[in-house]
């Protein structure tokens, strides 16, 4: 089969034009010459122009393939990406496989691709790879940063799911060192989304401290250049961080910055986040588990949540109730506490894992002293391959006390 190139250099010679004619006043003679010679992709409004230079349809230069086809498939697979309920995967999925051959050259074939491997990692089917490979290489070929990124952060987050913090945080450094050699300007929502998902990794494998040059730093680029996009998710960072350092005062000022921005954007989801952190914070920091219980309370009243976010809720009223010495309360709310499989951060596991522990120590005052040594045990190895935290502390610390104490 020819090539899209040589479909439109026989085109050109059977009309009997030459190239500086047939790319008239919207091309270039060496854009066309490159096309021609499949060393550049035309978009979809080149190809269309170029049908109507040539008197064709479109679907002749494409190969089989109509640019109405073409534009409805690519706006499924978008629909498909955004949408929240039952996405028909499958259906979309057959439909576009008769045309990834031909899926070679463009923008437009390159989205298609990526969404295409998208959709197939997630049902967990083979071939997502391959099909990653072939959107990389046209992305580089047309040289779009910002999807050249954005392919690489795909792949991360799947080693990053996968639990494969290290893998993923080298990934990511040797990718972001390749696309800042090429000496290509880099837009500043990509610069932000390198430097927000490498502090991210770094915080996960215990590099805090390079994590929070990295994270300041976007900080600071966000200020400088008045661009708040991810500018909530790094004060989420820099509050959970100060948490962990126990620095007060950092925790106040991330605190008031999140309260800043969940007002300024009306972001329920911020005001959500910003509300646990409160309520995280009076437990693990104040001790005033009475207060804790009252805002948690009022959370439930004044959010809306998802199963996820109710069971972050669970582990802080858990931990309230031991607090107060409500034992076998906080034992039933553990009980009710899931990881979705969608948790996969150091942090956000590291607080669902205490449950165990936590509860270990309820059974213990119970009486129940069997099942408190499987639950910390349990507790220990979840955390095994957690960095460093509190967290990791205090289970570490159930567990030699359980079991010192039933020697």
């Amino acid at each position: 089969m020819n090539t899209l190139g040589e479909r439109i250099r026989n085109l050109r010679k059977k009309h009997r034009l030459t190239l500086e004619a047939c790319a008239g006043d919207q091309m270039t003679k060496g854009m066309l010459s490159l096309i021609e010679n499949n060393k550049a992709n035309p978009s979809i409004e080149n190809l269309q122009y170029l049908a109507r230079r040539l008197e064709v349809e479109i679907s002749e230069l494409w190969g089989e393939i109509s640019i109405q086809e073409f534009q409805e498939l690519l706006h499924e697979g978008e629909q498909l990406l955004k949408e929240q309920v039952d996405p028909d995967y499958n259906a979309w999925i057959e439909k576009i496989k008769p045309f990834l051959p031909k899926l070679t050259q463009g923008y437009e074939a390159a989205r298609l691709l990526e969404i295409y491997s998208r959709i197939l990692h997630y049902l967990q089917l083979e071939g997502w790879q391959d099909t990653a490979d072939r959107a990389s290489a046209i992305y580089d070929d047309l040289n779009i940063t910002a999807r050249q990124a954005g392919m690489v952060l795909f792949r991360v987050n799947v080693l990053f799911a996968q639990h494969q913090y290290q893998e993923a945080l080298q990934k990511l450094l040797n990718e972001r060192m390749l696309i800042e050699r090429q000496g290509d300007y880099i837009d500043a929502l990509t610069k932000l989304d390198l430097d927000y998902y490498e502090a991210i990794m770094r915080f996960a494998v215990g590099d805090s401290k390079e994590a929070i040059r990295v994270m300041n730093k976007a900080i600071h680029y966000s200020k400088k250049e008045r661009i708040f996009y991810r500018i909530d998710h790094l004060y989420r960072l820099a509050a959970f961080q100060a948490m962990n350092d126990k620095d007060q005062e950092d925790f106040y000022y991330y605190e008031k910055k999140l309260q800043q921005y969940s007002d300024f954007a009306e972001d329920n989801i911020t005001k959500w986040i910003l509300c646990f952190i409160q309520i995280h914070y009076v437990i693990d920091n104040d001790k005033d588990y009475t207060k804790a219980l009252e805002l948690i309370n009022n959370a439930l009243v004044e959010h809306v949540m998802d199963e996820v976010s109710l069971d972050f809720l669970r582990i802080e009223k858990g931990k309230a109730l031991y607090g107060l010495k409500r034992y076998e309360e906080a034992i039933e709310v553990f009980k009710g506490v899931c990881i979705h499989h969608s948790i996969h951060h150091p942090f956000d596991l590291s607080i669902l894992y205490v449950k165990d522990a936590y509860r270990a120590l309820c059974e213990q005052v119970i009486g129940n002293e069997k099942i408190a040594k499987q639950l910390v045990k349990i507790a220990k190895q979840n955390m095994q391959l957690m960095p460093g935290s509190p967290y990791k502390e205090f289970v570490e610390t159930v567990y030699y006390q359980i079991n010192k104490e039933n020697i």
